[in-house]
């Protein structure tokens, strides 16, 4: 009787439609035209140029975004050495300010001395000619 029942399952699995397990896991399968394929191509190769393009003018920007940093560098050290050079001048500038000033200040001593000097010289002169002219005077008398 065993055997009977060996054969009838026998005979259900071989009349049930093959199963695959492995085709359920699996992913669907599609038909593809040619001319679908040959589209699917094209796009592709045109993608991949795009890529390519794209990987081109990347690195280019990567080479001007480093030229730039260079250039930016060098100008904010030109910018450094010119702001130090101009706070020297500054501070020349203020030196040589302070040292005419104090010029200004030695020649308006000088000049006022000076000009005490000849009032006194003038006045000295005037004496000499009024004590001359007496002089004269007397003499003549």
């Amino acid at each position: 009787m065993l055997k009977r029942y060996w054969w009838l399952l026998l005979l259900v699995l071989l009349s049930v439609p093959q199963l695959s397990f492995a085709s359920e896991a699996a992913e669907p399968m599609y038909a593809v035209t040619e001319s679908e394929l040959t589209r699917l191509e094209q796009n592709l190769m045109e993608l991949s140029e795009i890529s390519s393009k794209q990987s081109v003018t990347l690195e280019m920007q990567k080479e001007q975004v480093m030229e730039s940093d260079r250039q930016l560098q060098q100008a904010e050290e030109k910018y450094s050495l010119l702001s130090n050079q101009m706070k020297s001048l500054e501070q020349e500038m203020l030196e040589q300010q302070n040292s005419l000033e104090n010029a200004r200040i030695y020649f308006e001593e000088f000049a006022k001395e000076e000009q005490l000097k000849r009032d006194k010289l003038k006045r000295e002169k005037t004496a000499a000619w009024i004590i001359a002219g007496v002089l004269c005077a007397l003499v003549t008398k």
